[in-house]
Protein backbone atom coordinates (compact mmCIF):
# COMPACT_ATOMS: atom_id res chain seq x y z
CA UNK A 1 0.00 0.00 0.00
CA UNK A 2 0.58 3.58 -0.46
CA UNK A 3 2.63 3.40 -3.59
CA UNK A 4 4.40 7.00 -4.81
CA UNK A 5 2.46 8.53 -7.42
CA UNK A 6 4.62 8.98 -10.72
CA UNK A 7 7.34 11.47 -11.29
CA UNK A 8 7.90 12.10 -7.33
CA UNK A 9 10.66 12.56 -5.98
CA UNK A 10 12.73 12.25 -9.06
CA UNK A 11 15.57 14.46 -9.37
CA UNK A 12 16.06 16.73 -12.78
CA UNK A 13 17.77 15.72 -15.66
CA UNK A 14 21.52 17.27 -15.76
CA UNK A 15 19.98 19.13 -18.94
CA UNK A 16 17.04 20.50 -16.68
CA UNK A 17 19.89 21.93 -14.59
CA UNK A 18 22.60 23.32 -17.31
CA UNK A 19 19.36 25.17 -18.45
CA UNK A 20 18.93 26.73 -15.29
CA UNK A 21 22.71 27.98 -14.37
CA UNK A 22 23.31 29.16 -17.90
CA UNK A 23 20.79 31.66 -18.67
CA UNK A 24 21.37 34.52 -21.33
CA UNK A 25 22.64 37.74 -19.05
CA UNK A 26 19.93 40.88 -19.15
CA UNK A 27 21.19 43.48 -21.32
CA UNK A 28 23.03 46.23 -18.83
CA UNK A 29 23.31 50.16 -20.17
CA UNK A 30 26.61 51.22 -20.67
CA UNK A 31 28.38 53.22 -17.87
CA UNK A 32 29.36 56.66 -17.45
CA UNK A 33 33.02 56.08 -16.42
CA UNK A 34 34.93 57.15 -19.09
CA UNK A 35 38.31 54.37 -18.77
CA UNK A 36 41.64 56.50 -19.10
CA UNK A 37 43.20 52.74 -19.93
CA UNK A 38 41.55 49.44 -20.79
CA UNK A 39 42.43 46.23 -19.69
CA UNK A 40 42.44 43.01 -22.04
CA UNK A 41 39.62 40.64 -20.90
CA UNK A 42 41.15 37.68 -22.50
CA UNK A 43 45.05 36.78 -21.65
CA UNK A 44 45.58 35.10 -25.52
CA UNK A 45 48.88 36.34 -26.85
CA UNK A 46 48.19 38.40 -29.20
CA UNK A 47 50.87 41.33 -31.19
CA UNK A 48 51.29 44.30 -29.95
CA UNK A 49 50.39 46.78 -32.74
CA UNK A 50 49.91 50.14 -30.81
CA UNK A 51 52.75 51.28 -28.02
CA UNK A 52 51.87 54.09 -25.00
CA UNK A 53 54.12 56.75 -24.36
CA UNK A 54 52.04 59.58 -22.65
CA UNK A 55 53.47 62.26 -20.07
CA UNK A 56 51.52 63.66 -17.88
CA UNK A 57 52.46 67.09 -15.87
CA UNK A 58 50.87 68.59 -13.11
CA UNK A 59 52.45 72.10 -12.41
CA UNK A 60 51.48 72.82 -8.61
CA UNK A 61 53.16 76.17 -6.99
CA UNK A 62 55.48 79.09 -8.62
CA UNK A 63 57.31 81.78 -6.57
CA UNK A 64 56.93 85.08 -8.20
CA UNK A 65 57.77 87.36 -5.25
CA UNK A 66 60.66 88.52 -6.68
CA UNK A 67 59.24 89.86 -9.88
CA UNK A 68 57.61 93.02 -9.95
CA UNK A 69 53.75 93.16 -11.91
CA UNK A 70 53.59 89.30 -11.34
CA UNK A 71 49.71 89.44 -9.97
CA UNK A 72 47.19 87.38 -12.29
CA UNK A 73 49.82 84.69 -13.01
CA UNK A 74 49.06 81.40 -15.97
CA UNK A 75 51.66 79.43 -17.00
CA UNK A 76 51.75 78.24 -20.53
CA UNK A 77 53.23 75.01 -21.28
CA UNK A 78 55.32 73.85 -24.91
CA UNK A 79 57.07 71.17 -26.48
CA UNK A 80 59.97 72.03 -28.34
CA UNK A 81 62.35 70.79 -30.34
CA UNK A 82 65.19 74.14 -30.93
CA UNK A 83 66.44 76.25 -28.06
CA UNK A 84 66.59 79.46 -29.88
CA UNK A 85 65.07 82.49 -28.58
CA UNK A 86 61.74 81.88 -27.12
CA UNK A 87 59.70 85.38 -28.15
CA UNK A 88 60.98 84.54 -31.67
CA UNK A 89 59.51 81.01 -32.18
CA UNK A 90 57.64 80.17 -35.28
CA UNK A 91 54.61 78.03 -35.07
CA UNK A 92 55.52 75.78 -38.10
CA UNK A 93 58.73 74.89 -35.48
CA UNK A 94 56.66 73.66 -32.09
CA UNK A 95 55.43 70.19 -32.56
CA UNK A 96 51.55 69.30 -31.90
CA UNK A 97 52.15 66.92 -28.87
CA UNK A 98 50.15 68.62 -26.37
CA UNK A 99 46.55 67.00 -26.25
CA UNK A 100 43.32 69.42 -25.87
CA UNK A 101 40.50 67.88 -23.99
CA UNK A 102 38.26 70.25 -25.66
CA UNK A 103 38.99 70.07 -29.06
CA UNK A 104 39.91 65.96 -28.78
CA UNK A 105 43.40 67.20 -30.75
CA UNK A 106 46.82 67.62 -30.33
CA UNK A 107 47.92 71.53 -29.74
CA UNK A 108 51.13 73.49 -29.66
CA UNK A 109 50.69 74.76 -26.41
CA UNK A 110 48.60 74.49 -23.33
CA UNK A 111 47.53 77.22 -20.72
CA UNK A 112 47.35 76.54 -16.99
CA UNK A 113 44.10 78.43 -14.66
CA UNK A 114 45.02 82.07 -14.29
CA UNK A 115 45.05 82.65 -10.17
CA UNK A 116 43.78 85.92 -9.32
CA UNK A 117 46.23 88.60 -7.76
CA UNK A 118 48.69 85.77 -5.91
CA UNK A 119 52.36 86.26 -6.34
CA UNK A 120 52.76 82.12 -5.17
CA UNK A 121 49.80 80.56 -6.43
CA UNK A 122 49.17 76.69 -6.78
CA UNK A 123 47.93 74.64 -9.59
CA UNK A 124 45.75 71.97 -10.15
CA UNK A 125 46.05 71.45 -14.18
CA UNK A 126 46.69 67.98 -15.68
CA UNK A 127 48.24 68.47 -19.10
CA UNK A 128 48.65 65.31 -21.27
CA UNK A 129 52.02 65.09 -23.58
CA UNK A 130 52.37 62.34 -26.51
CA UNK A 131 55.77 61.66 -26.85
CA UNK A 132 57.32 60.19 -29.74
CA UNK A 133 58.92 56.88 -29.63
CA UNK A 134 62.26 58.49 -30.14
CA UNK A 135 63.04 61.99 -28.89
CA UNK A 136 64.69 64.33 -30.17
CA UNK A 137 68.59 65.59 -28.87
CA UNK A 138 67.33 69.08 -28.08
CA UNK A 139 63.45 68.22 -26.85
CA UNK A 140 62.01 70.28 -23.76
CA UNK A 141 59.60 71.76 -22.19
CA UNK A 142 59.21 75.59 -21.73
CA UNK A 143 57.23 76.95 -18.90
CA UNK A 144 56.23 80.90 -19.91
CA UNK A 145 55.05 82.41 -16.64
CA UNK A 146 52.43 85.23 -17.68
CA UNK A 147 50.67 87.73 -15.63
CA UNK A 148 47.55 88.35 -17.55
CA UNK A 149 46.00 91.76 -17.20
CA UNK A 150 41.98 91.74 -15.75
CA UNK A 151 41.48 94.76 -17.22
CA UNK A 152 41.70 96.46 -20.51
CA UNK A 153 43.75 99.77 -20.11
CA UNK A 154 43.53 102.90 -22.39
CA UNK A 155 45.01 102.41 -25.58
CA UNK A 156 44.62 98.99 -25.80
CA UNK A 157 43.57 97.20 -29.52
CA UNK A 158 42.07 93.91 -29.65
CA UNK A 159 42.92 91.34 -27.24
CA UNK A 160 45.19 91.73 -24.28
CA UNK A 161 48.35 90.79 -24.55
CA UNK A 162 50.35 89.05 -21.61
CA UNK A 163 53.56 90.00 -20.15
CA UNK A 164 55.93 87.56 -19.84
CA UNK A 165 57.50 86.80 -16.68
CA UNK A 166 59.94 84.48 -16.84
CA UNK A 167 60.74 80.67 -18.00
CA UNK A 168 61.39 77.56 -16.70
CA UNK A 169 63.31 74.37 -18.42
CA UNK A 170 62.55 70.79 -18.82
CA UNK A 171 65.20 68.76 -20.68
CA UNK A 172 63.12 65.63 -21.71
CA UNK A 173 66.29 63.36 -22.71
CA UNK A 174 67.53 64.30 -19.21
CA UNK A 175 63.94 62.08 -17.63
CA UNK A 176 63.52 59.45 -19.88
CA UNK A 177 66.70 57.19 -18.27
CA UNK A 178 64.68 57.89 -14.78
CA UNK A 179 61.79 56.58 -13.23
CA UNK A 180 58.90 58.45 -13.98
CA UNK A 181 57.04 59.83 -10.88
CA UNK A 182 59.01 62.36 -9.57
CA UNK A 183 58.45 66.08 -8.11
CA UNK A 184 60.45 68.61 -9.64
CA UNK A 185 62.07 72.16 -8.40
CA UNK A 186 63.09 74.05 -11.20
CA UNK A 187 64.54 77.87 -10.91
CA UNK A 188 63.26 80.38 -13.62
CA UNK A 189 64.84 82.74 -15.99
CA UNK A 190 63.42 86.18 -16.52
CA UNK A 191 65.16 85.91 -20.10
CA UNK A 192 66.52 83.14 -22.41
CA UNK A 193 69.30 83.68 -24.36
CA UNK A 194 69.34 81.51 -28.04
CA UNK A 195 71.02 78.37 -27.71
CA UNK A 196 70.03 78.41 -24.10
CA UNK A 197 70.10 74.33 -23.96
CA UNK A 198 73.78 74.81 -25.28
CA UNK A 199 76.46 77.35 -25.88
CA UNK A 200 74.17 80.18 -24.21
CA UNK A 201 73.08 78.13 -21.51
CA UNK A 202 76.44 79.93 -19.40
CA UNK A 203 74.48 82.90 -20.08
CA UNK A 204 71.46 82.59 -18.29
CA UNK A 205 71.14 84.40 -14.97
CA UNK A 206 68.60 83.09 -12.90
CA UNK A 207 66.39 84.38 -10.48
CA UNK A 208 67.09 84.02 -6.50
CA UNK A 209 70.56 82.53 -7.21
CA UNK A 210 69.14 80.07 -9.10
CA UNK A 211 66.50 78.24 -6.36
CA UNK A 212 63.85 75.85 -7.39
CA UNK A 213 61.01 78.27 -7.38
CA UNK A 214 58.93 76.35 -9.51
CA UNK A 215 57.33 72.99 -8.49
CA UNK A 216 56.06 70.39 -10.66
CA UNK A 217 55.58 66.99 -10.97
CA UNK A 218 55.94 64.49 -13.93
CA UNK A 219 54.17 61.01 -14.23
CA UNK A 220 55.06 58.64 -17.41
CA UNK A 221 52.48 56.09 -18.91
CA UNK A 222 55.40 54.52 -21.25
CA UNK A 223 55.67 50.76 -22.85
CA UNK A 224 58.42 52.31 -24.64
CA UNK A 225 61.00 53.22 -21.84
CA UNK A 226 61.71 51.72 -18.13
CA UNK A 227 59.95 52.94 -15.35
CA UNK A 228 61.08 50.64 -12.46
CA UNK A 229 64.34 51.45 -10.71
CA UNK A 230 65.55 47.99 -10.58
CA UNK A 231 65.49 46.99 -13.52
CA UNK A 232 66.63 50.26 -14.97
CA UNK A 233 69.72 49.70 -13.01
CA UNK A 234 70.11 45.73 -14.19
CA UNK A 235 69.87 47.04 -17.76
CA UNK A 236 72.30 50.03 -17.47
CA UNK A 237 74.63 47.93 -15.65
CA UNK A 238 74.43 45.17 -18.06
CA UNK A 239 75.04 48.05 -20.92
CA UNK A 240 77.92 49.39 -19.01
CA UNK A 241 79.44 45.22 -18.43
CA UNK A 242 78.56 44.80 -22.61
CA UNK A 243 80.31 47.89 -23.56
CA UNK A 244 83.24 47.01 -21.31
CA UNK A 245 83.90 43.19 -22.53
CA UNK A 246 83.80 45.06 -26.44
Amino acid sequence: GGGEKDGEGEKPSDEEDAGKQHRPVEHIPPSPVHWAQDFPLRADPQPILRYVNNLYVYPRMVNLGWRSGARNIAIRVQCLTKDQDPTKNMMEDIPTWIYDPISLGYVRSATSCITYHDKNPSFYDEIKIRLPPVLPPNGHILFSFMHVRAKQQKGDVGSIIPQKLGYAILPLRWNVDKPFRSYQELPIAPELPPGYLGKGKSQIKYAEAGKGLFTLELKLESSIYVQDKNLLDALSAEEVGGKSNT
